[in-house]
């Protein structure tokens, strides 16, 4: 385990979703493998699979997956792009051979897709090829929160939305606060309230490994559930952020449906920002989830940048 965590850290395509606390607290089935040169370990592959173990399925709590190159500072860069070029042919080549699908999603910082898109690349049989999604998230700079400056001072408030900007005076001006939580049953009540809302019946079975994956985080130190609560006491949004030794992630964030209040969510989101810069020194901000229309928006209204990165089918 220390191993493999100590490779997902230092890779430039590791993150929080490939170390082994979020793999085993997610619930997921799920292998790990070592690619090696010699003595030396090049590549690190986390692939998460059905119940039999014949297909390579994508999992809805694991955002990235696949590939990790060891991002040695010593290579040429020419040098290392063919290599990891080979290493992915090489990949490839194992993998369409032991499993009859395969599903992954690529971290935003693994750019060379050739190797799937060259796959068959003669052939006229579709089913013989890889398909190749590009999907969004945003990334957020949140280096100048450690400087402790006045919000309006900042740059990273300024480049938000006029809307943004207002909810965060409003949450501070009528008196709300943002504390650490560690109740997940909150989490996950406003989880399914929200999704109620939208006329969505979570299954229990997701609910549960939620809240497993959110104690199981909380519990080794690599995350953080956050709480907004109102003056009057109430608790009127929660939000969970895992973090590594690049940066924050946005895992999971709900609003009390039975509350009418507007700041929550911005208040949330901009306290999670200060406080995991000047506990952590955590300088970027992963705002995963920016691919479905109303989320999208919101997230992207921090003004942060767009990053596409690739799923894979087969």
């Amino acid at each position: 385990m220390t191993l493999w965590n100590k490779f997902v850290d230092e890779s430039p395509h590791g993150t929080i979703f490939s170390n082994y606390h979020y793999l085993q607290g997610s619930g997921v089935r799920y292998k790990t493998y070592f690619v090696f040169r010699g003595e030396e370990i090049k590549c690190g592959l986390v692939l998460t699979l059905n119940d039999n173990e014949e297909e390579i399925r994508l999992d809805d709590l694991i955002v990235y997956n696949g590939i990790m190159f060891n991002g040695d500072k010593q290579q040429k860069e020419s040098s290392a792009r063919l290599e990891r070029f080979e290493i992915t042919e090489f990949i490839i080549d194992k993998l369409v051979k032991k499993f009859d699908k395969i599903e992954f999603t690529l971290a935003p910082q693994f750019e060379d897709i050739r190797p799937f898109s060259w796959h068959n690349y003669h052939s006229q049989d579709q089913c013989n090829k890889f398909s190749i999604k590009v999907r969004y998230t945003s990334y957020l700079n949140t280096q100048e929160f450690i400087g402790q400056q006045a919000d309006q001072e900042m740059q990273v408030f300024k480049n938000m939305e006029r809307l943004r900007r207002r909810r965060v005076k409003e949450g501070l001006k009528i008196g709300a606060k943002l504390e650490l939580g560690d109740d997940t049953d909150i989490l996950i009540k406003y989880y399914k309230m929200m999704l109620n809302a939208q006329d969505i019946t979570p299954s229990d079975y997701k609910l549960n490994r939620m809240a497993q994956l959110v104690n199981k985080l909380c519990n080794n130190k690599i995350a953080n559930m956050f709480f907004v609560r109102e003056e009057n006491g109430e608790i009127s949004y929660v939000i969970v952020f895992g973090f590594d030794s690049k940066r924050a992630y946005a895992l999971f964030a709900a609003g009390n449906q039975a509350m009418n209040v507007r700041h929550s969510g911005t208040f949330a989101y901009w306290g999670a920002f200060k406080f995991l810069a000047d506990t952590y020194g955590i300088t970027e901000v992963d705002l995963e989830g920016v691919n479905s229309p109303k989320r999208g928006w919101f997230k992207i209204s921090f003004g942060g940048s767009l990053i596409p990165y690739y799923e894979i089918t087969l």
